[in-house]
């Protein structure tokens, strides 16, 4: 008697699980399909490993990361909380055709190699950005400094794999310094020309030199809530 309940609870306890999971695996799979895609492509656009989305989509995994729901309602357009619910909203299926890329500090980004080591499944800020960004695209929060050019709450996107232009927004690295910093690149003949994006900082203007090395360029600035 005992073994048969202790199988009934066990039993219940995984039916409960699976049945909580429902919505967000029914609301997936209707997206997709609104998409016209699969999970491997979803994986793929999404930067999520295939194997944890199809956890997911089987129901083996009942509390997917906050990060990894995160970049799937960015995805899809689609806030979090209705993307667990019953009877989801329906959207207009305008999802951006784009990839999930990690928002990391300004002293994380002097790591060349942190975005190419850094673990999908344990990073909770994320931002969805078009696909046509190289791998090693990541997303900046504004500093305070910045305030005059970049309200309180923008995201800066970098890809380090972007050549600057005359008048390109550039991170860059200055010796000895704990973080990044942001500077307008002039190009003036054989110089070029960082600019200060703070109109109080003591020096506006200098020319780039072999010391100072530039991490990435801005390729966009959005505004996140």
């Amino acid at each position: 008697m005992t073994t048969m309940n202790t199988a009934k609870k066990t039993k219940n306890k995984t039916s409960g699980k699976a049945a909580q999971q429902a919505p967000l695996v029914t609301n997936l799979n209707r997206l997709l399909n609104e998409q016209g895609i699969s999970e491997c492509e979803l994986s793929r656009r999404v930067g999520i490993p295939q194997q944890t989305l199809h956890k997911i989509f089987s129901g083996k995994t009942t509390d997917p990361r906050i990060s990894t729901l995160k970049s799937l309602a960015d995805y899809f357009s689609v806030p979090i909380n209705d993307l667990c619910q019953e009877d989801m909203p329906f959207y207009s299926g305008n999802a951006p055709r784009g990839k999930a890329i990690p928002v990391i500090s300004w002293a994380d980004c002097l790591d060349p190699e942190f975005i190419a080591t850094l673990p999908s499944t344990n990073w909770d800020k994320w931002a969805v950005v078009d696909i046509k960004f190289s791998a090693k695209t990541y997303a900046l929060s504004s500093k305070p400094a910045l305030e005059n050019k970049f309200p309180k709450g923008s995201l800066l996107i970098i890809d380090p794999s972007v050549t600057p232009s005359d008048g390109d927004l550039v991170v860059v690295q200055y010796p000895e310094t704990q973080e990044a910093t942001l500077r307008e690149l002039s190009i003036d003949g054989p110089n070029q020309i960082l600019i200060s994006i703070n109109p109080n900082a003591t020096a506006q203007q200098e020319v780039l030199n072999k010391k100072v090395k530039i991490l990435g360029t801005v390729v966009q600035s959005r505004f996140s809530y």
